[in-house]
């Protein structure tokens, strides 16, 4: 009878994992796990379009430090997200402490070493107000209210490469069939977030995403949604689905761009800027004849 009962028990697991990608096809790790692993990644895409010798800086060089910009951004994506993990990671510094005298500085080293990262006044009044704006728009908060689950690495093998590859959706809902990216940016416009897309290649993001956990589960999400929170008051919130084209074509640029690392591998030469001389002209925006495209000027925005 006992046995009875666990092969019940266990067919039944097998049978809702088989149905529920959030059981089947993602591999337990921890953040800082997925991204010490050698799988190609989305940002190891990014640096392959710049060059092979871009590509094995950022596999094999020395971790960039974080920025300001990009502290905030881990924090907020960590409040929103996972805010266990807020808690256990990051600490406010209590205003009574002066982060200049010896004992502010004392504090902060010893919750540097017990491994939190300290956020300071006007940090928290920036988190809390780029929270609280998500709350008040009602797509987002419908999304990030789905239940669901954050932070899971998946795991592929490419087949026309042989290669391993990884992503980590911010946000999967229960059913498989919506990814949720979180954005901090400077301007969440309609526009604004266009420019973001041309300059941080987030069209190759979904893409790859949804390829992969496709690969990884057997299933592929129907969409693939970025909320799109400002760094600044008014802190506006902008929610953009990607629509077929971006999708479509942000998977064939991964594919050039997955292409070029195989032929990396396999030549064990990873090139610069300099195998020939290049021809340079205006670019579109500088010509009169084009009219007034958008300038692609890079602007100062940290995505996360």
């Amino acid at each position: 009878m006992c046995y009875k009962v666990a092969f019940y028990v266990i067919s039944v697991y097998v049978m809702s994992s088989l149905r529920n990608p959030l059981m089947n096809g993602y591999v337990q790790m921890t953040n800082e796990e997925y991204h010490s692993s050698e799988d190609i990644s989305k940002s190891d895409l990014d640096a392959a379009r710049k060059s092979g010798l871009h590509f094995l800086l950022k596999k094999t060089g020395q971790k960039q430090k974080p920025t300001p910009a990009m502290r905030i951004g881990s924090a907020f994506h960590a409040l929103t997200l996972e805010p266990e993990l807020f808690e256990k990671e990051y600490i406010y510094k209590p205003e009574f402490i002066n982060a200049r005298s010896k004992e502010g500085k004392d504090w902060k080293a010893s919750q540097e070493e017990a491994g939190k990262t300290v956020l300071t006044t006007d940090d928290r009044k920036q988190l809390e107000g780029m929270t609280e704006a998500i709350g008040y728009c009602t797509p987002a908060k419908k999304l990030l209210d789905a239940t669901g689950k954050a932070e899971q690495s998946f795991l592929w093998t490419d087949k026309e490469t042989g290669l391993g590859c990884k992503c980590r959706p911010d946000y999967l809902l229960v059913d498989g069939g919506t990814i949720v990216d979180v954005k901090t940016t400077i301007d969440a416009s309609y526009r604004g977030f266009l420019k973001s897309i041309s300059n941080f290649r987030y069209h190759v993001q979904a893409g790859w995403y949804l390829h992969g956990l496709e690969q990884a589960t057997g299933i592929r999400p129907e969409r693939f949604i970025f909320i799109a929170v400002e760094k600044t008051a008014p802190f506006g919130v902008g929610v953009y689905e990607a629509d077929t084209y971006m999708v479509v074509n942000g998977y064939d640029t991964a594919r050039e761009d997955l292409a070029k690392i195989a032929k990396w591998k396999e030549e064990d030469r990873y090139p610069g800027y300099c195998d020939d001389i290049q021809q340079i002209s205006l670019p579109p925006w500088m010509t009169k004849s084009k009219g007034n495209p958008v300038s692609l000027q890079l602007p100062d925005i940290e995505l996360f």
